[in-house]
């Protein structure tokens, strides 16, 4: 959604009638949503005693409850799935509460939009891990809290769109210190330990990406990049115990 069209939707927004533009959003939704969605409300509501409903902003799911003094205004604005407001701030005009609501609005709306963005993305990547990951390739996993374990995964089988299959893999070490601590290389097709699935999760970070897995609670692999030569760079390792 470009600057200009978010700012006619925010516009829009707030020329509508905001309880019946809730009202519509409300109907829309499917039973376990529409329940969910209404608890949301009647705790925004609470939060908001003594204010009016003045604008709902379907795109963040965006409400601004408002309350008239004598010489001032008070706006309460609530985002999301949250039930705390985000700002309960006071004016000493309407226009400017307007003119701060609208640019909030804005704002909220861009971030979702961008939200929605990256979801649409990630789950568009998650397809195509064949894209991204070989049999042969190597997972590494760094863990660990007193000490730094270092331990290596071979990919020997792809299954689906998402699913690798795994076998741990010897190391090498290339350096040592007096300290018990050194780095290591992992060795290839040296395998140490018996296959198993796991389904590969696949982050864009700008651009690049990142193929990880988890292995159990306490850690996960991510996909190591060899150098041009096939090498791979090492990695710090430390045992005190």
């Amino acid at each position: 959604m470009t600057t200009s069209a978010i700012e006619t939707s925010v516009n829009q927004a707030m020329l509508a009638d905001a309880q019946q533009a809730l009202n519509d959003f409300q109907k829309g939704l499917d039973g376990k949503k529409f329940k969910t969605n209404q608890a949301i409300i009647e705790q925004r509501e609470s939060k908001a005693y003594g204010k009016k409903l003045a604008f709902f902003f379907e795109g963040f799911n965006g409400m601004v409850y408002i309350a008239k003094g004598a010489n001032d205004f008070v706006a309460m604005g609530f985002v999301g799935r949250t039930v705390k407001p985000v700002f309960n701030y006071l004016f000493s005009s309407e226009s400017k509460m307007i003119d701060f609501i609208r640019t909030w609005a804005q704002r909220n709306l861009l971030s979702a939009q961008n939200k929605a963005q990256r979801k649409e993305e990630q789950k568009a990547l998650q397809n195509e891990i064949e894209k991204f990951v070989k049999v042969g390739d190597v997972f590494v996993s760094s863990w660990g809290y007193e000490q730094t374990n270092i331990d290596y995964y071979q990919v020997v089988g792809i299954k689906g769109k998402s699913t690798l299959t795994l076998r741990e893999i010897s190391a090498e070490v290339v350096e040592t210190t007096h300290y018990d601590a050194g780095r290591k290389v992992p060795s290839k097709d040296n395998f140490i330990g018996e296959a198993f699935d796991k389904r590969a999760n696949i982050y864009k970070i700008g651009n690049n990406v990142n193929v990880r897995v988890s292995l159990n609670s306490f850690s996960s692999a991510s996909l190591k990049q060899p150098e041009v030569d096939g090498s791979y760079k090492s990695d710090y390792f430390s045992s005190y115990y």
